[in-house]
């Protein structure tokens, strides 16, 4: 009895914890997709990426973002999922480090969310790197806590409402 509530509370933190996490790649890929040249720009003025790369990365970063979030938000693959998210967080975090070890702190941080920072606003430099290290937790929360094995074939939807441990 005691085994199946630890399963059903890692069952909700790990969807929990997915949840949130897909919801803001998906948010931000979204906004990045809706500006992408714009995007790319910024990477060619705040990162420390050779222009070549900075073009490749602008282009392809909100459509990953964009697939993972998704795919973390339905719970296809959410270990998976978590793991392909880490280096996008972490690379948005050695940004975000970068840009504050050269006193860059930009009060308002012109690429998170994309051209929806035109409805909610921007983050400054360092609440998107305390965004990032959420978004590593998060992704450690799935990994750790997510109790249906690597490549589960069954979405949250199925899984929660069964109760059920899929291995």
């Amino acid at each position: 009895m005691n085994t199946e509530k630890s399963t059903k509370w890692k069952n909700w933190l790990s969807f929990g914890a997915a949840l949130a996490l897909g919801l803001i790649l998906l948010v931000a890929g979204i906004g990045k997709l809706l500006a992408q040249s714009e995007f790319a720009g910024v990477l060619l003025v705040q990162t420390f990426l050779p222009e070549n790369l900075a073009n490749i990365v602008g282009r392809t970063v909100p459509v990953a973002e964009v697939i993972i979030g998704g795919l973390l938000v339905v719970g296809f693959f959410p270990k998976l999922m978590a793991v392909l998210s880490l280096p996008l967080s972490l690379a948005f975090m050695a940004n975000n480090i970068w840009l504050l070890t050269l006193g860059l702190e930009c009060p308002k941080c012109p690429h998170c969310f994309g051209k929806l920072e035109e409805i909610w606003g921007t983050l400054s430099t360092w609440h998107a790197l305390y965004l990032d290290i959420v978004m590593v937790v998060l992704a450690a929360l799935v990994i750790i806590f997510f109790t249906s094995g690597f490549f589960p074939f069954r979405l949250w939807f199925r899984e929660l409402k069964s109760g059920k441990n899929q291995t």
